[in-house]
């Protein structure tokens, strides 16, 4: 909005509530527009953490898990009580970056001073007039009086039109796939092996399916640069790295562009870190270098529900991955020398496709999550901006007129991200739908990012 602004085309906004996200997003806008029983809270930021070890205890359920990076949390959740002090360190942080792009954001756009914006932090929520009389809207109406207001503002009446008609107006053909072409090829979800679906717990990505993608992007006559937009929190290693792999592979025909979602994080990031050139917004949540391994142990369960199991072993050392039984000190270091390995392939894939060496990204790695802001200035990306900003960057790689390019994205972007939940839905089903997350079901490491719930 503000680029279509700098242009010298108006923006308007109405709302009848508004939060943090959604005022910020308004505050673009040359006019804001505000039902009269409307209201604005602008709040604190606050993030927050599931630790359920105390119920994995109480049903005798031992999660036998592991992790390298002192920041790499995402297990923390099933293995701690409470937060850690590594982790308070980098949400707060995070945060900070939130509140600071929230006032940069709103300050610059309302024109307000940071006195007034410490204000909003403290007296939130505002109503009625006062919304006016401290600058956060321009005018009270109710929305059948939007348009005429929008029509006075620029001098000759205006229509509005809803998402659903907007997106059914037909593309020009001369533009839209003829010419040279960008691709979009998007990648969303909890990254896994194998193909794409839904689960209760989100999408998943697999990495068969966005494969399959990109090589059809690259196939495709006219595309000569692709735009990989990825929204994901990580997921299986191996499934992360054959990405990478195939993103390697196309970049020796065609520019490979990134652009990262709300977050693009461990295995997120690791699929990312070849490409020609990332584009993060700043509020991207990003980075999280490390690695987690282990195991459920549910010995303690079954003998609580009256089941016994007992073991014959023909090795020494056993089956370190039978779920009856915790890791031996033996087989703990064994496991855990592995996942160095693992680990080390993260950084030094990442320090190859940064060009900078393992000591540098082993320093900003360790598992810790990065804003957008501050992923740019340690060089883990290298712009902040949106999907349209990496598509130019594409085009200009490869070469294309920007005036007379097309867009192709993979897939149809038709029901993306939608679940399908059918009715009577059992709770077997449930249950199986929740394993599919690799935190539960991987049978190899993990590149996973932390899940915090940021309000």
């Amino acid at each position: 909005m503000v680029d279509y602004r700098s242009n010298g085309k108006p923006v308007f906004a109405y709302m009848e509530y508004a939060g943090n996200g959604s005022y910020y997003a308004a505050s673009a806008a040359r006019e804001i527009c505000m039902h009269k029983a409307g209201q604005i809270s602008i709040n604190g930021f606050a993030g927050y953490t599931f630790f359920v070890r105390g119920f994995l205890d109480k049903i005798g359920v031992v999660p036998d898990l592991m992790h390298i990076g002192a920041f790499k949390s995402a297990s923390d959740m099933l293995t701690e009580y409470e937060i850690s002090d590594a982790q308070i360190e980098a949400t707060t942080a995070l945060l900070e970056n939130y509140k600071s792009e929230l006032v940069r954001g709103i300050s610059e756009g309302r024109g307000l001073e940071p006195a007034q914006m410490s204000i909003l932090f403290s007296n939130s929520p505002f109503a009625g007039e006062s919304m006016v009389r401290m600058g956060l809207v321009d005018t009270l109406l109710y929305r059948d009086q939007f348009e005429e207001f929008v029509g006075e503002q620029v001098g000759h009446a205006v229509n509005t039109m809803g998402t659903g008609f907007y997106s059914s107006i037909p593309e020009e053909s001369s533009n839209w796939g003829t010419n040279s072409s960008v691709a979009v090829v998007v990648a969303d979800g909890n990254i896994t092996g194998g193909h794409s679906g839904s689960s209760l717990l989100g999408r998943t990505m697999g990495s068969d399916t966005v494969i399959e993608m990109l090589n059809e992007a690259a196939s495709t006559p006219g595309v000569e640069a692709i735009v990989l937009r990825i929204n994901s929190g990580g997921g299986e290693a191996m499934a992360s790295d054959d990405m990478h792999h195939a993103v390697e592979n196309i970049r020796r025909d065609m520019p490979v562009v990134v652009s990262m979602g709300s977050v693009a994080a461990s295995g997120g990031y690791y699929m990312a870190c070849g490409a020609d050139a990332i584009f993060a917004d700043r509020l991207t949540v990003t980075g999280s270098i490390g690695i987690i391994s282990g195991k459920f142990v549910f010995g303690d369960l079954l003998e609580m529900v009256g089941i016994n199991v007992d073991k014959v072993s023909i090795e020494p050392a056993g089956n370190a991955g039978n779920p009856f039984e915790p890791y031996t000190e033996e087989q703990h270091e064994s496991h855990f020398e592995a996942m160095r390995e693992g680990y080390n392939l993260f950084v030094n894939t990442v320090a190859k496709g940064r060009d900078m060496t393992f000591e540098e990204i082993d320093a900003i790695g360790q598992g810790r999550v990065w804003s957008g802001i501050d992923a740019l200035e340690l060089g883990l990306v290298d712009y902040n901006g949106g999907v349209v900003d990496a598509i130019t960057h594409a085009a200009m790689l490869a070469g294309i007129d920007n005036g007379n390019s097309g867009i192709v994205i993979f897939p149809d972007l038709t029901g993306l991200g939608s679940i399908n939940l059918m009715p009577g839905l059992s709770v077997f089903s449930a249950a199986n739908e929740i394993t599919e997350h690799p935190l539960l079901n991987s049978e190899g490491p993990l590149y996973l990012a932390p899940t915090v719930v940021i309000e």
